[in-house]
């Protein structure tokens, strides 16, 4: 039972969200955005102040994947595997992040649009992190879908057992950590038993991060978008919001969500996106870096959240018990750092 107190405790905090952010729907947005300079060429992309977008652009519109540093970044969506893993190349480059106001489905506190730039490009998991994966490298299985099979998601993972995970893989390949842990206590991974969803006991005082370092982490949110997204400006990768509910089209091809799943599915059975990257919307929620808040009109470099703060993280992707509106690009979700579910799972990245 408690299983689905929790899922519907995630779903009832996202539909309060969803209704605060409406209260605001009125509000005037103007963006201001980077300019770039590839050459001789500039070009720019601008969204006015009724929420649609324009652009005179070079390149890609609304979206520049140009290396403004070398020019010898691989090609966006460039598949490499490390340790048996397949990886697709996310280009640095800037694009408007968020939704515009008369998206469907469109209300998530914070969803406001914004120019991001990120200056480096990254390694993503094509896939969400599966059971297989977890246990190889935790030596547990923490998942309420285990009949799902070896291939499907892991889930019940809070957000201090993904931060580990990361630091775990990273240290049995060799590569340096990207966290720094200190005062951790509990078992990372350690599942909650026949209860389906609990907070977790595995915790830490403090965490950092490493800069510079060559091992796993956690995308941040903009990373995290930007991957969705690949150049493409609509709802989902594939197109527009069709139904706010359990009923859209362009989601069931791409997604695991209300409308097609009762439980998780193994991954990369649906469509991946330009950049072959699979599961971004739906199956399970995936964890991010960044510390949930609204974000800043004013145009963003390399943004990681607020420093401190809480106390919810920040996850994104939607999942197979949520409706469409949630597994949109720009969908924005929070929950405790500690809280473990069947909604939520993880993937990761290194930085190229």
């Amino acid at each position: 039972m408690k299983i689905h107190i929790r899922r519907y405790f995630i779903l009832i905090s996202t539909m309060i969200a969803w209704v605060w952010g409406c209260d605001s729907e009125d509000q005037t947005e103007s963006v201001d955005t980077f300019e770039l300079t590839d050459g001789n060429d500039t070009f720019s992309t601008n969204t006015d102040t009724s929420g649609s977008t324009s652009a005179d652009t070079f390149g890609p519109t609304v979206d520049d994947t140009s290396d403004s540093t070398s020019g010898t970044e691989p090609e966006a969506g460039n598949r490499q595997v490390f340790d048996s893993s397949a990886y697709r190349y996310i280009p640095s480059g800037t694009f408007i992040m968020g939704s515009p106001m008369g998206e469907a489905g469109r209300g998530t506190n914070g969803e406001i649009e914004h120019s991001v730039m990120l200056t480096k490009g990254f390694w993503m998991k094509e896939t969400e992190v599966t059971q297989a994966e977890w246990q190889a490298v935790m030596e547990n299985s923490p998942s309420a879908f285990s009949l799902c099979g070896s291939n499907c998601p892991v889930e019940q993972v809070s957000w201090w057992d993904a931060i580990q995970f990361c630091n775990t893989l990273s240290s049995r390949q060799g590569l340096t950590l990207c966290y720094s842990l200190s005062g951790c206590s509990g078992t990372a991974g350690g599942g909650c038993g026949e209860e389906g969803g609990c907070r977790g006991d595995y915790m830490c005082s403090s965490i950092s991060e490493n800069p510079g370092c060559t091992g796993y982490r956690l995308p941040t949110e903009a990373e995290w978008e930007r991957a969705y997204r690949a150049g493409t400006t609509t709802a989902f990768y594939n197109g527009d919001l069709t139904n706010t509910d359990c009923r859209d089209a362009n989601l069931d091809a791409i997604g695991w969500y209300c409308g097609n799943a009762n439980a998780t599915h193994p991954v990369s059975d649906k469509a991946a996106n330009e950049w072959g990257l699979h599961d971004m919307s739906g199956n399970v929620y995936e964890w991010c870096w960044d510390w949930f808040d609204t974000y800043s009109l004013v145009p963003q470099s390399d943004p990681k959240g607020p420093s401190s703060g809480g106390p919810f993280r920040v996850i994104r992707g939607g999942s197979w018990f949520f409706y469409a509106q949630y597994c949109r690009a720009a969908s924005r979700d929070f929950l405790d750092p500690r809280e473990r579910t069947d909604l939520i799972g993880l993937r990761v990245v290194r930085s190229h």
